[in-house]
């Protein structure tokens, strides 16, 4: 019985020291490529407490969503409908099904971002669809319909959530010989290996992740530090550094 207690502590202990050991190797390996760069808000270690203190938070709070929704419902009414009540019991009723994948969203996405939260992630996620009402689920926000203007507009969103986590999954593999490449190129050779691991684990935790949560809303803004390159591939080809951020 005792055993059975304290296996999961010790799983949990194990998945903590490993983190704090990839924290290490990498945070080493991106001082020295930055040593000449002061410490900013943008900085490896900040992005990753950032990102896990507000996956720790969403996946908390998630389930609060289902009664939000409800409200939020209530108060935004349907458009079309002129009767006050009609609107507010409609808009009410539709909230059930949204507070639904909503929650559902964002707990799954905040488990993601609290156990990855030493991942690098993509910079943003505005053109996609389905997108969250708001950053917590306790602030009414903005609606986003999954529809947005048009039907077009839906699925094209649809499509681009599959097409970047395509992406991810084929590109995560060559970020190993292209984060060498780019790291003999730029004279760290030491960092390109630890690098390519990192890069390339992450790519395969948000592809997958996009795909299989694809039918739920995500965030519209990523929390800690995007990749340096758009595709896993560019540093492979030669193309370096070409995620600007907006």
């Amino acid at each position: 019985m005792t055993d059975q207690l304290t296996r999961p502590l010790r799983s949990m202990k194990l998945y903590v020291s490993a983190c704090l050991l990839l924290i290490l190797g990498v945070c080493s390996a991106r001082a020295a490529e930055e040593r000449e760069k002061p410490f900013t808000e943008d900085s490896v270690v900040c992005g990753m407490a950032e990102k896990g203190a507000h996956g720790l938070v969403n996946m908390v709070t998630g389930c609060y969503e289902f009664p939000m929704q409800i409200y939020k419902g209530y108060q935004r009414g349907i458009e079309r409908i002129d009767a006050p009540a009609g609107s507010r019991s409609l808009g009410m009723l539709l909230g059930v099904p949204r507070g639904l994948s909503h929650a559902v969203g964002r707990t799954a996405w905040g488990c993601i971002q609290f156990a990855g939260f030493w991942t690098r992630n993509p910079t943003t996620s505005r053109d996609l669809r389905q997108l969250f009402d708001s950053e917590y689920s306790w602030e009414m926000g903005t609606a986003k319909p999954l529809f947005g203007s048009n039907f077009e507009e839906a699925s094209a969103g649809v499509a681009d959530r599959f097409a970047r986590g395509l992406h991810n999954l084929l590109g995560a593999p060559l970020e190993i010989p292209g984060q060498i490449r780019k790291a003999d190129v730029e004279r760290r050779v030491f960092v390109g290996i630890p690098k390519g691991l990192w890069y390339g684990s992450s790519r395969l935790i948000y592809g997958v992740a996009d795909f299989a949560l694809f039918f739920v809303p995500g965030y519209e803004d990523s929390m800690g530090v995007p990749f340096d390159e758009v595709y896993g591939w560019d540093a492979l080809n030669g193309n370096y550094y070409t995620n600007i951020p907006e």
